[in-house]
């Protein structure tokens, strides 16, 4: 269990990142969601909402597309996450402040959408608060590693029940998903978690536009 392991060992064998890991899994608040540094060590995707919410449905889609967006920006630079952190916080500016946050480690460091945005919502079904309406969510993948490292290490037993193939298999899924959305354009393809009417709008956003996914939005024609 990663969350027993003394946060001064990890950061001695690994990196303070790591160590933050650790913390956060006991429940230590480590990380400032306002100012993590802009590197290869962390992706953070995180948006303010256009209005309060307190509908899970509408916060757990918005946190599976930014948990989708940050894979990608990981795959993109070819690099895997070996742990995510989740932060949801109500409006500093209405009412009482409440924030609620929590991070999990990876067996294996991954980028792979599906295992990210399931460990995602795992996350905030443990934080989720009813009743608070949340102005804010983000989505942070930690102490990142090259991706091809990672994918040569060889260990001498398996550090989850997924198989090389099944991860290969994977791999394979997200090149085809990454290929086909820069060809067609973002989010031609989606994950459900998603959401297929999505339900909820970031602050200061301007949708395009849903033709292909809301028929609400086709454009109509009149003829005279």
């Amino acid at each position: 269990d990663l969350a027993a392991v003394d946060p001064r060992w990890i950061r001695k064998q690994f990196s303070v990142i790591q160590e933050r890991l650790v913390r956060e899994l006991n429940g230590e608040c480590c990380i400032d969601t306002d100012s993590v540094p802009s590197s290869r060590k962390s992706i953070q995707v995180s948006r303010s909402f256009h209005d309060a919410t307190d509908d899970f449905q509408a916060v757990s889609e918005a946190v599976a597309t930014f948990a989708a967006r940050a894979c990608e920006k990981s795959r993109e630079q070819e690099t895997v996450a070996s742990g995510i952190y989740l932060h949801l916080n109500t409006s500093r500016f209405n009412g009482h402040y409440a924030s609620a946050s929590r991070a999990d480690g990876f067996p294996v460091p991954t980028a792979h959408a599906p295992e990210v945005i399931g460990t995602a919502l795992k996350l905030l079904r443990e934080i989720w608060r009813p009743g608070l309406m949340y102005k804010k969510a983000s989505v942070i993948l930690l102490d990142l590693r090259d991706a091809g490292a990672v994918k040569s290490r060889k260990t001498l037993f398996p550090l989850d029940d997924v198989s090389p193939e099944q991860r290969e298999k994977g791999e394979r899924l997200m090149e085809s998903m990454d290929r086909i959305n820069g060809r067609l354009g973002r989010n031609a393809l989606f994950f459900g978690a998603q959401g297929t009417v999505r339900n909820w709008r970031g602050a200061s956003e301007h949708c395009s536009p849903g033709y292909t996914r809301n028929w609400d939005e086709l454009p109509v024609a009149k003829a005279e």
